[in-house]
């Protein structure tokens, strides 16, 4: 027991004063502090581990989600052959990338790696050439009928990705003049009034008389001379990958046929099969790229409202504003 205070009385003798209530919890008091000292020293040990896991749990949740990207991309590696050389490519620059652009394309990658090997079209197309430059005026409407059918010549007909590009590669290869610098883009070959090049689905002809385009138009676009093969060939690969229709479609039934229509979108699967084709056509009085419209089936006209849409679509992909209020003018 500690000694708080030692007297002497009168009789000599030694008193000694027990410690109070009150001193007693004035000694404990050092020692519960110092316990709850003790004890947030222990919590503060406990928190830098806890934060420590933390940070090694993200870490790992990070690595798993690195690792399933590289794995994506593997996977297309993997499958990948000498037949995919673009591919190749991409993979091996993908360091040379942002973080977000390594993303979309190992997302894109990802994409095509659950295609058909082939990537095949969903419908075949054929590119025909024919040349009316020699053509007589003072030859009958029939025998100048007979004439520019019979001139309409096949070049190539495409069923895939691959096949389309490298025959169009090919074509604009073939065509491309014995004078031409080195610094030249290839062309498409239309060199003098009179020639075109026909790209449209395989079976249905060039003609107004096809069953296909007896009751159709045509929208006609008259490009700059500089822009003349550049949007002829974008037409041509929108027109294989169905952008056209597809971007048609999705604007019928989200927003309805027209901004001025007060009818409600039309409902269903996108609607295909309506563009039969695109025709470039050198002229002396000015170029001009014909976009062909039919119905889903033979003789059957063409819907005004899919017509609006198709415009507004072709506009946007175009960059041509004018396009919009562009005239559509039926065959017959």
């Amino acid at each position: 027991m500690p000694i708080s205070h030692v007297e002497i009385n009168q009789d000599g003798v030694a008193e000694v004063e027990k410690p109070t209530e009150d001193n007693n919890k004035v000694e404990e008091a050092p020692k519960e502090a110092e316990g709850e000292k003790k004890q947030d020293d222990e919590k503060e040990e406990e928190k830098p581990a806890a934060q420590t896991n933390g940070d090694i749990t993200e870490e790992k949740e990070e690595g798993q989600e690195e690792e399933g990207e590289t794995s994506a991309a593997a996977k297309t590696a993997s499958t990948t052959t000498s037949d995919d050389a673009p591919l190749t490519k991409i993979l091996e620059g993908l360091d040379q990338l942002s973080e977000e652009q390594q993303q979309v394309v190992k997302n894109n990658l990802e994409r095509i790696s659950e295609y058909p090997r082939e990537l095949p079209l969903s419908q075949s197309w054929t590119l025909h050439f024919s040349d009316t430059s020699g053509a007589s005026k003072s030859s009958s409407a029939a025998a100048t009928k007979d004439a520019y059918t019979e001139g309409i010549n096949p070049v190539f007909v495409a069923t895939t990705v691959p096949g389309l590009c490298g025959q169009l590669k090919a074509f604009k290869k073939a065509v491309r003049p014995k004078r031409a610098k080195p610094t030249d883009p290839d062309g498409l070959g239309l060199n003098r009034p009179g020639m075109n090049l026909h790209f449209f689905r395989t079976g249905i002809s060039p003609t107004w008389e096809d069953p296909y385009n007896e009751k159709g138009g045509r929208l006609t676009i008259s490009p700059p001379a500089q822009f003349f093969d550049p949007i002829y060939e974008r037409l041509v690969l929108l027109l294989a990958g169905s952008s056209l229709e597809l971007g048609t479609s999705e604007l019928l039934q989200t927003e309805g046929p027209a901004p001025s229509s007060k009818r409600p979108p039309t409902p269903g699967p996108p609607q295909e099969g309506m563009i039969m084709g695109v025709v470039a056509s050198r002229r002396a009085r000015g170029d001009r790229i014909e976009l062909w419209i039919g119905g889903k089936a033979k003789r059957e006209p063409t819907p005004g409202d899919w017509i609006d849409r198709l415009k507004e679509v072709l506009a946007d992909q175009l960059e041509m504003p004018e396009l919009r209020t562009s005239k559509y003018k039926k065959h017959f």
